[in-house]
């Protein structure tokens, strides 16, 4: 589970903090956004149809883990818990989006897209180290509540004795709504 599911949404989480910081921001940066406000489409339209292609593109490639996900546990002669996978992806979506989310909001605030980048990563840095170091010394869950790492950590439907945490799927889809709607 760590090998699989440890690594590669940090990848992907790392992937989405730097297109998020870079959706609206790096075609400014590039001249981009000019001649797209310069075409008879309201901004708001322009920024809902980037945010939802950037959302499918997140889940595009939350659907290629699932399914590889699966064919992992099929190759490992281990049961194939379908279910399970797919609720393991929505979880790697849902905490991707978040990051993603944060690069968008922080770009409303910097010059550049690698600045908002920058800070979303270090937050995303810092928000991995407090829910790990809150998680191995056992300290106060009121602190690991306000990561979004410790809300991702509570749903490993792949392992039968852990299961989902609807509730935090919730709260990363509600943080990514949030987030969205202020950026």
């Amino acid at each position: 589970t760590f090998k699989f599911l440890g690594l590669l949404p940090l990848a992907l989480c790392i992937w989405t903090v730097i297109a998020g910081a870079h959706l609206t921001r790096g075609d400014e940066e590039r001249g981009a956004l000019d001649l797209l406000l310069g075409e008879p489409v309201s901004r708001a339209r322009l920024v809902g149809e980037k945010i939802l292609a950037f959302a499918l593109g997140i889940i595009l490639v939350g659907a290629l883990i699932t399914v590889f996900l699966m064919l992992g546990l099929a190759s490992a002669k281990l049961p194939l818990d379908v279910s399970g996978s797919l609720l393991a992806g929505v979880n790697i979506i849902l905490a991707s989006f978040v990051y993603g989310a944060l690069g968008i909001f922080f770009s409303q605030f910097t010059r550049t897209a690698g600045a908002a980048a920058g800070i979303a990563g270090a937050y995303m840095a810092v928000d991995f180290l407090v829910a790990g170091a809150m998680r191995s010394s056992n300290g106060p869950e009121w602190v690991s509540g306000l990561t979004i790492n410790y809300y991702s950590e509570l749903s490993k439907p792949i392992i039968p004795t852990y299961g989902t945490n609807a509730g935090a799927l919730l709260v990363l889809l509600a943080i990514s709504v949030v987030l969205v709607a202020a950026s």
